[in-house]
């Protein structure tokens, strides 16, 4: 744990700065927001029974990117003719909430 928990976030928050720079290239955005979704779900597995005292110190820069992407928006990402498959935000977006 001790070697996962300082690297997973500094990543997250990474990959986080990278969506923020590429906003209009669909291409360069999925797979990051595969990446986010795969460390959401590696937060809750290592949270979700007991909370490390990493995490718990650390809660506030998790908690300023969980709820910039609960909120978060991009034209480029929504298909509005899919109906049936989520976009990469509302997958996202699931594993946040």
């Amino acid at each position: 744990l001790e070697r996962l928990q300082a690297p997973l976030l500094t990543l997250f928050v990474r990959t986080g700065k990278e969506v923020d720079a590429l906003a209009g290239d669909a291409a360069q955005l999925k797979p990051r927001f595969a990446s986010l979704r795969s460390m959401c779900r590696i937060f809750y597995s290592l949270n979700y029974q007991d909370l490390p005292e990493y995490f718990e110190d650390h809660m506030g820069e998790w908690m300023k990117e969980f709820a910039k992407y609960l909120t978060y928006q991009n034209p480029v990402l929504e298909d509005a003719d899919e109906e049936t498959e989520a976009s990469p935000v509302d997958v996202l977006q699931a594993a946040v909430e």
